[in-house]
């Protein structure tokens, strides 16, 4: 079971990697192509739209007709439609095969983690959780990271094809190594879907709750701070995004370090103190930027916001995998629909509120609904 668990982490690093790698040279590619700024801004954001829907229809397909099937099939259709990414000769191409795309990658997380899940007991899902978790955010962090530097040394075309046989070595793995007996539920009974969802309704409303706190402040974190930095500490466009940028990035780093000590905490029955603890660092990190934006907590507020991550998305996934069998998958899938919608809020949110002329006190919407969803989730419980 942990040579499972190895192989689906492994799988976890690959299959994400084709997200990370898109975030910064998509639109940059659309415009190559021809696209003006609107198409290029549309093109890029048709994976997250997509996603939405197609999230939720992956999860209940993952439960229904099976995991590892389901987990093949999202791996090939990433592998493919990565590689038709050089191919494209036009916008409009560029812009199907990203839907395509979107619609093959929403089969991959709640494939993966649902039997990240059958592979783990009660006694270890949380440190099961947070290792599939460690892997996700290394492969974000360098996935980011190789996009332009393959992009600059090879041109589109070549980077996209390197990333298309990387996606392969994912699927060779899923196809030959992963066990078909993590595939489907013990004895294939599956229970009403609605009737068991309903069960466990207030579990999967609480997870649900974490990450979308998490995603909302990340969402103003990506959309208003550089514009905050810009209109409330005077920095010039390139400044303000490299200093957004490198926030992010030591956010993102720090929280690495901390997701195997959230799922230790959860596996010696620590939930609650993870939950309270997890809220109460993203308020501060929220609040510190309302009051200082950087200029005197860089590190401080990084390394606060770091730990709400790790701790928010494993105790989240936890939290949504110790529901039934049968609805893991679904469950996943309803996570991972969450976080986006919450990012595209937060983003949004953040630019409209910035525009009615606020300022850094912009941080005050995200800090407050992390204090809301605390109390609504030790109210649930």
């Amino acid at each position: 079971m942990r040579r499972a668990l190895i192989l689906l982490g492994i799988i976890g690093f690959i299959a994400i990697m084709d997200t990370s790698f898109m975030l910064g040279i998509i639109a940059s590619y659309a415009r190559k192509l021809g696209a003006d700024e609107a198409q290029a801004g549309i093109i890029a954001a048709l994976y997250s739209l997509v996603a939405i829907p197609a999230s939720i229809v992956a999860g209940i397909l993952v439960d229904r007709i099976g995991r590892k099937k389901m987990l093949v099939m999202g791996l090939a259709g990433d592998a493919l439609f990565v590689y038709l990414y050089s191919l494209a000769s036009s916008p409009l191409q560029l812009a199907l095969y990203r839907i395509l795309h979107a619609i093959g990658g929403s089969l991959v997380y709640p494939a993966s983690l649902s039997m990240v899940a059958n592979v783990s007991t009660e006694r270890n899902l949380g440190k099961s959780v947070s290792f599939f978790l460690v892997m996700v955010a290394t492969s974000v962090a360098i996935g980011s990271f190789m996009g332009g530097v393959l992009v600059e040394s090879y041109g589109f075309h070549y980077a996209f094809r390197i990333l298309s046989l990387f996606l392969l070595m994912g699927l060779i793995i899923a196809t030959f190594f992963i066990p078909n007996t993590l595939s489907t539920r013990k004895g294939n009974e599956k229970p009403p879907l609605i009737t068991t969802l309903r069960r466990h309704a207030r579990r999967i409303i609480i997870g649900a709750m974490a990450i979308f706190s998490l995603y909302l402040a990340f969402g103003f974190v990506v959309g208003g701070l550089p514009q905050a930095l810009e209109i409330y500490r005077g920095l010039v466009h390139e400044s303000a995004a490299g200093l957004s940028g490198k926030f992010i990035g030591i956010s993102s780093g720090f929280s690495i370090i901390f997701f195997l000590f959230a799922g230790w905490l959860l596996d010696a029955y620590r939930e609650k103190l993870v939950m309270v603890t997890s809220y109460l660092a993203l308020f501060s990190a929220m609040l510190s930027l309302t009051l200082w934006l950087l200029e005197k907590m860089f590190l401080a507020t990084a390394l606060v916001l770091g730990f709400s991550i790790a701790s928010l998305m494993t105790l989240s996934t936890w939290i949504m995998l110790r529901v039934d069998e049968s609805i893991r998958g679904t469950s996943m899938g309803l996570q991972q629909t969450v976080n986006i919608i919450g990012t595209g809020i937060g983003a949004t949110l953040s630019g409209l509120l910035l525009e009615a002329g606020y300022g850094s006190e912009i941080f005050m919407f995200p800090a407050a609904f992390s204090l809301i969803a605390l109390l609504a989730t030790l109210l649930i419980q």
